[in-house]
């Protein structure tokens, strides 16, 4: 699949509109330069310290599969595992609490 990104009045960004647009603005907005790419990770860093889930970001940057997102932006994720043993403890009171309540036996 060959993905590309499309201008506002029909079209497709080429090398050239890069250089005649693209750069030119980057410097207007007294911005360091950046190759266009580098939009793609940036687009997909923000939707992952927002929490969006790793599905919709596959689907987002067009991966055939979630391999290549984890591939490619599973180092963003090294507080995945922080707390994990906290929240299964946590998940497993409420629901002892609620099993006790019920006058059942929790597992």
């Amino acid at each position: 699949m060959s993905l590309t990104f499309g201008l506002l009045f029909g079209g497709r960004v080429t090398d050239n509109w890069v250089k005649r647009h693209f750069k030119p603005a980057l410097c207007r907005g007294e911005l360091r330069s950046i190759r266009f790419h580098d939009l793609r990770h940036t687009y997909a860093t923000l939707l992952i310290n927002a929490g969006e889930n790793i599905k919709f970001i596959q689907s987002q940057m067009g991966h055939s599969s979630i391999q290549t997102t984890m591939d490619r932006y599973g180092h963003l994720y090294p507080e995945i595992n922080l707390g994990v043993g906290a929240r299964l403890d946590q998940m497993v009171s409420k629901g002892k609490v609620a099993d006790e309540k019920m006058g059942s036996q929790s597992l």
